[in-house]
C-alpha cells in the first residue's frame, strides 16, 4: 500500500517544494509510505532517509518530446510502474490530513478481481456538453443533447485509487493512447481517436464512460481553503460540521445528484503555494495533537460522518460511495 505521486523541476523549483510538502503531509498524517516519481535525474539534498523514513524516490526518464503527449500522461505510466498491490494518486498540489489512510481500505474493498478498474472522484463541476461544446468525446459519448445518455457518471477528478487488479484496465488505456489507437464508431457512437484526447483526466472518463463505469468516490480532493472548516471545529460540536463551504454538499447536478455529493476531508487541492501549504499542514496539525480536529471528516447535509457505511446507512440513495 502506498501513495503515488510524480513531479518534474529542479531541486530548488516550485515543483520541488510542492513535493516536499506532500511528503511531509503523508509523515504527519500517514501511517503508508508515498512512492515518488521525478522525471528527471536531481532532487533535494535534503530528502534524506532520516528526514522521510516512509519516502521512496524513483527517477524515471521523460517521454520524448516526439512523442506529442501531455506531460500528465506520466501519471498513468507511474500507476504501472510503482507496482503497488493497493495504490493512491497525489499530485504535487495535493496535502494529506488527518484520516487519510481509510482510503487504501475502502479501495481494497471495492477494486477486486470482479471490479477490476481503477475508481476517480466525482468532479466538483459537472462538465457537459453544454459547458464544453468543442470537445471531440462528445460526438461518441453525447449524440442526445443536453441529454448523454451514454454518461455512466458523472465527470470524475484525475486522482485515481486502484489495487493491482485494475493495473491490465489502466495499461490497455495507456497502450490505446499511445499506440494511436481508434474506436470505432457503434451505431450512436461517433469514432474517436485515443491519441486526440489531451490530458489524462479526459481519458480517464473517456474510458470509464466506454466500459460503462459505475463506481465513483465522493470527492476527497477539495479545495485546500475548505479545511478551514475543519480547524474551526471543536469537540463540543460533535458530529455538526459547521458553516462554511467545507461542510457544504459538493455542486450538485440534475441527472446523477440532484442534492449535491458528499465530500471526505482526506486530501486538499490546488495547494500551489508550498509556503502557504506548509502553515495549512502546521495548522492542521497542532489542531490534531490538541484533540481539536474532528475525528469524523466525511461530509454531506451538513454532518460529519466517520465512514462510508455510516454515511450509506443514512443515504442509501447517495451515488458516490467511500
Amino acid at each position: 500500500r502506498a501513495f503515488v505521486n510524480y513531479y518534474a523541476g529542479a531541486p530548488d523549483g516550485k515543483h520541488a517544494k510542492m513535493s516536499q510538502e506532500l511528503i511531509r503531509s503523508v509523515h504527519l498524517f500517514s501511517a503508508e509510505p508515498i512512492i515518488v516519481f521525478h522525471v528527471g535525474s536531481l532532487t533535494p539534498d535534503s530528502w534524506t532517509q532520516q528526514r522521510f523514513p516512509r519516502l521512496i524516490l524513483i527517477h524515471i526518464s521523460p517521454m520524448e518530446p516526439s512523442a506529442q503527449r501531455s506531460f500528465n500522461y506520466n501519471k498513468i505510466r507511474t500507476f504501472l510502474l510503482a507496482r503497488v498491490r493497493v495504490g493512491v494518486e497525489l499530485d504535487s498540489d495535493q496535502f494529506v490530513a488527518p484520516g487519510v489512510d481509510y482510503m487504501f481500505n475502502m479501495t481494497e474493498r471495492e477494486v477486486t478481481k470482479n471490479y477490476p478498474i481503477p475508481i476517480l472522484p466525482v468532479h466538483y463541476f459537472s462538465f457537459t456538453q453544454k459547458d464544453a461544446p468543442n470537445n471531440i468525446w462528445w460526438k461518441r459519448f453525447c449524440s442526445d443533447p443536453p441529454h448523454c445518455k451514454l454518461h455512466s457518471m458523472r465527470w470524475s477528478h484525475a486522482h485515481p485509487t486502484w489495487t493491482f487488479w485494475a493495473l491490465p484496465w489502466l495499461g490497455v488505456w495507456l497502450r490505446r493512447h499511445f499506440r494511436d489507437e481508434m474506436l470505432q464508431a457503434v451505431g450512436p457512437k461517433g469514432s474517436l481517436r485515443v491519441a486526440d484526447i489531451p490530458e489524462d483526466e479526459d481519458m480517464l472518463n473517456v474510458a470509464a464512460w466506454e466500459d460503462k463505469v459505475t463506481k465513483q468516490w465522493c470527492k476527497f480532493d477539495n479545495d485546500r481553503t475548505e479545511f478551514e472548516e475543519m480547524v474551526r471545529w471543536e469537540p463540543k460540536m460533535g458530529s455538526r460540521c459547521g458553516y462554511g463551504t467545507g461542510c457544504s454538499n459538493i455542486m450538485r447536478d440534475s441527472r446523477f445528484y440532484p442534492k449535491g455529493a458528499a465530500k471526505a476531508h482526506f486530501t486538499a487541492h490546488n495547494a500551489k503555494d508550498p509556503y502557504e501549504t506548509s502553515r495549512w499542514i502546521d495548522k492542521i496539525n497542532d489542531r490534531y495533537k490538541a484533540g481539536r480536529y474532528p475525528p469524523a471528516v466525511i461530509v454531506y447535509q451538513g454532518r460529519l460522518f466517520h465512514s462510508g457505511e455510516e454515511l450509506r446507512r443514512e443515504f442509501p440513495d447517495l451515488p458516490c460511495i467511500l
